[in-house]
């Protein structure tokens, strides 16, 4: 469940930035009536709808790298004890 969860959030985050790139207005410096800005910026409509699944991919991303990282680190662990498991039957094996 968690990970088509956090599919959807993968996808509506990227749709996020696309819009927002989309619905941000150009500076128009060179205007007719001389005014400069106004209608504030519609780009950040999109992040206050969809800023929770926004959040649930930033959450997502951090809970699957620890879960990688532990799995990673217990394998290593595993590696190291076994490495030191084979050098300690060949020194009792072949003494020096």
């Amino acid at each position: 469940m968690f990970k088509i969860f956090y599919s959807i959030s993968i996808l509506i985050s990227g749709l996020l930035f696309y819009v927002s790139n989309h619905m941000t207005q150009t500076l128009n410096i060179n205007s007719e009536f001389g005014i400069v800005g106004g209608n504030g910026n519609p780009g950040l409509f999109p992040w206050i709808f969809l800023f929770p699944f926004f959040l649930f991919f930033v959450y997502g991303t951090i809970k699957l790298s620890m879960r990688l990282l532990t799995k990673l680190a217990k394998a290593k662990i595993l590696q190291e004890e076994g490495f030191e498991k084979r050098v300690s039957v060949i020194q009792i094996n072949f003494p020096v």
